[in-house]
This record gives C-alpha cells, structure tokens and sequence, in this order.
C-alpha cells in the first residue's frame, strides 16, 4: 500500500505538532512508522492522502455513529453555521438542547464545556 504522502506530510508535521495528533502524544505507541493521514470520509469509509480506502471502524471513537458526511447532519451544520456560529451571549439553541439532555438523562442536574465549570 502506497504512503508516501502520509510519510511526507508525518516528517513536516513532526516540526510543527508534538505527539503529531496522536493520542499517545508520543505515536510510538500506536504503530512503528508515519501514521496514514486522511482526506476525507463518506458514510463508513476514509480516504488518505495517497488514495488509499479504509473502513472506518472507530467512527472517530465513536461520535460518527451516522458515518462521514451524512447529509442531514452537514446540512444542520451548514444552517447553524449560516446563523452564526459563536455569540459569546445565551441563544434558545442552548435551552434546546438542556432540555433534550436532560430528557434524555433525568438525573442530569448540570452540564458544561469543560471539567471546572461544573464546580464553579
């Protein structure tokens, strides 16, 4: 299988990025050699940088239950996108979706973007 790109793009990116998007943070951990950078992705596959097609078993570990570009979800995001995309203000979008959580999660008492806030 053919990784030149990936390989190419690994050495530029080990001058820029620590770890190189790895989990690990280091990469030695998952795999010897460059790690196969991606193009895109369409329902349950991806593509890398040199043409090469993979089935996508992790689903990103596991947000893309729908796959990669699933219409209805790109068009939700290019509409909300199309709205705004970050007031730093409250929006109805954010009682919406507090309601949907803890509909679906009844012992929810409070949600936020990060571990601290939580507590504050």
């Amino acid at each position: 299988m053919n990784r030149a790109n990936s390989e190419r793009l690994y050495q530029e990116a080990l001058k820029y990025i620590v770890g190189v998007n790895s989990p690990s943070r280091a990469f030695k951990a998952v795999g010897d050699g460059a790690p196969v950078f991606m193009e895109r992705g369409k329902g349950a596959y991806f593509w890398d940088v040199d043409g090469n097609r993979y089935i996508d078993y992790l689903a990103a570990y596991g947000p893309l239950v729908h796959g990669h570009g699933h219409p209805h979800i790109a068009n939700a995001i290019v509409k909300a996108a199309e709205n705004g995309v970050l007031y730093g203000k409250p929006t109805t979008l954010e009682i919406d979706f507090a309601k949907m959580l803890q509909t679906a999660i009844p012992s929810l008492d409070r949600f936020a973007l990060s571990i601290p806030e939580p507590r504050l």
